[in-house]
């Protein structure tokens, strides 16, 4: 998501769903030993950990602070080669976009077929009973074999 929709999100949304009890993210640190999580206002990260693999799921919002919280769990985002998508809404996918710190550029994205076609643009994710929708997900071109296919970053 690109950093002008995060500053509206993080402004308007955290207030007009703040005290709701509807977002319940974890608070930064390990969940076990091969589990770690950073909280993102209202989202979290997760990172699992095996060996000198590291597995991303989601990539949160387009957060400055994101390499520093890596490397608190002595993480290298350079060291990131897997991202799993689990959806493409704006709080998962603004680490990976065009106006992101390019923190994942050597990473490979895994997508599932159907919030590909959020991704190409087929279609747009509707919000608040359809009458919103949400920022077009911007990331670099890459050919696309097959729809729920891998495809690096770079």
């Amino acid at each position: 998501m690109s950093k002008g929709a995060s500053k509206f999100q993080e402004a308007f949304l955290s207030r007009l769903y703040r005290g709701k009890g509807i977002f319940k993210p974890l608070n930064t640190g390990w969940i076990d030993d091969r589990v770690a999580c950073i909280r993102e206002y209202v989202a979290n990260i997760f990172f699992y950990v095996k060996g000198d693999t590291t597995l991303m799921i989601d990539a949160g919002y387009n957060y400055e602070r994101l390499a520093e919280k890596m490397f608190w769990f002595d993480i290298d985002p350079a060291s990131i080669e897997h991202i799993l998508i689990t959806h493409q809404d704006t709080d998962h996918v603004g680490a990976v976009e065009l106006d992101s710190d390019g923190l994942f550029t050597k990473s490979t994205l895994y997508v599932g077929e159907v919030e590909n076609r959020y991704l190409t643009g087929e279609v747009r994710r509707r919000v608040f009973h359809g009458l919103y929708k949400l920022t077009q997900v911007r990331l670099p071109a890459v050919p696309i074999a097959e729809r729920g296919a891998a495809f690096p970053m770079s």
